[in-house]
């Protein structure tokens, strides 16, 4: 395990943790389809960290993937996270999915569109 404060990154499981208060041991991977084929497990390596930033990068037949993880220590906490490709060719479908979480115990969960629009609580 490599620490980073609150964030972690085990490179045998390919698994980053992220300890938030009422979150401990938080557990969350990116995800990729492309051509509706899931593309598993990225094997992610470390490739910058500059304060509270860290950018991986990983490569497979599909092409070069760029994970960045951010965060911010303001109330409440802050946390960006942003997946990005370089395509070795042209695709006609492609989904990205920075965060996917493993299974965790929340009282509730608020969502938002992707342009900030649209919250909505569940309980």
């Amino acid at each position: 395990m490599e620490p980073f404060g609150l964030f972690a990154f085990d490179q045998k499981t390919q698994l980053f943790s992220l300890a938030v208060p009422g979150f401990p041991g938080l557990k969350f991977s990116a995800r990729a389809e492309v051509e509706a084929v899931d593309l598993g497990r990225f094997s992610w390596k470390l490739s910058r960290k500059r304060g509270r930033e860290w950018l991986y990068a990983a490569r497979n037949r599909w092409g070069t993937w760029k994970l960045r993880l951010r965060y911010a220590m303001t109330e409440p906490f802050q946390l960006e996270v942003s997946l990005e490709c370089q395509l070795v060719r042209k695709a006609s479908s492609v989904r990205l999915s920075p965060i996917q979480f493993q299974d965790f115990a929340a009282s509730h969960l608020l969502t938002h569109g992707r342009k900030m629009g649209g919250c909505d609580g569940r309980l």
